[in-house]
């Protein structure tokens, strides 16, 4: 079980979220994250309203894919590789379709779920975007100008290879089942430029960034945050290979709650005090 809390005290807001993430789920046909985020107003303490836990969390994530392809990817992306086909793909995905995209291609462990990614997919992008269900993750990851992991392993053998990643892509690695899981070879970062949230978020919650500083191939004082990169602080090299580790923040939660509730205030709704009801 995981839990987060953040505030915004200049604007009142704040908000705690309860989520679990079971792996297992697939298997059942229900979705691998389940739980509850709570607004309040810190004024009154009073709960404005409530959003369903999975939805917030995909909803954020994918946002944060956004940003991370628009600020570390190349001006022009020609194909991407979607490694996983759950919920946490789809609202990545998402995310893409204002691209310069012509290539998609989606590997997972359950065919048939990629194969409905896949199609949903191509019904978003149309006929310009080749869409492309693969056999094999090193199939859907060479080549590929942006490649998203969005798996829910939970074991230390890594679903990426490094000789995978060609030398001026883009990895963004946003699943992961536990602290341990490896989405990618640690090594990998031992060439490349990495950007992860904030250092001690990503040193207690990513194994592959644990693991990587462990195996000498990278040091703390290297990793750069993606948040300086956004304020102009740090440079991206393009040249070299780019790797985003994502790990969730509460703040990023607390961002997806003010947008709903910009949304509420931007139609003229109000919210009833204690009002439960899914936003």
């Amino acid at each position: 079980m995981l839990t987060g809390v953040a505030a915004r005290s200049q604007r009142s807001i704040g908000m705690v979220k309860v989520t679990t993430l079971t792996p297992k789920n697939a298997a059942r046909g229900i979705p691998l994250i389940n739980g509850l985020v709570l607004a309040l107003d810190l004024e009154t303490g009073k709960v404005m309203f409530a959003i369903d836990g999975g939805s917030l969390t995909g909803l954020r994530t994918g946002a944060l894919v956004g940003v991370a392809v628009r600020r570390l990817a190349a001006s022009t992306i020609d194909s991407v590789a979607m490694i996983g086909a759950g919920v946490q793909a789809r609202w990545s995905l998402l995310s893409l379709l204002e691209t310069s995209l012509r290539e998609f291609r989606i590997a997972s462990r359950t065919r048939a779920r990629a194969d409905q990614v896949a199609e949903w997919f191509a019904h978003l992008c149309g006929p310009e975007c080749c869409v492309r269900v693969c056999d094999s993750v090193a199939e859907a990851v060479k080549g590929a100008d942006v490649v998203c992991t969005a798996t829910s392993t939970d074991t230390d053998d890594p679903v990426v290879r490094s000789e995978w990643i060609g030398g001026s892509a883009l990895l963004v690695a946003i699943g992961g089942a536990n602290e341990q899981a490896l989405e990618f070879e640690p090594h990998l970062l031992a060439d490349s430029q990495a950007f992860v949230e904030e250092l001690q978020p990503a040193l207690e919650d990513a194994g592959e960034i644990r693991a990587a500083l462990e195996g000498g191939h990278t040091r703390a004082e290297l990793l750069v945050s993606i948040a300086s990169v956004i304020t102009g602080e740090a440079d991206v090299d393009f040249a070299r290979r780019r790797v985003f580790r994502s790990v969730g923040l509460a703040a990023e939660d607390l961002a997806g709650v003010e947008a709903v509730l910009q949304c509420f205030h931007a139609d003229g709704s109000s919210i009833d005090e204690g009002d439960l009801d899914s936003a």
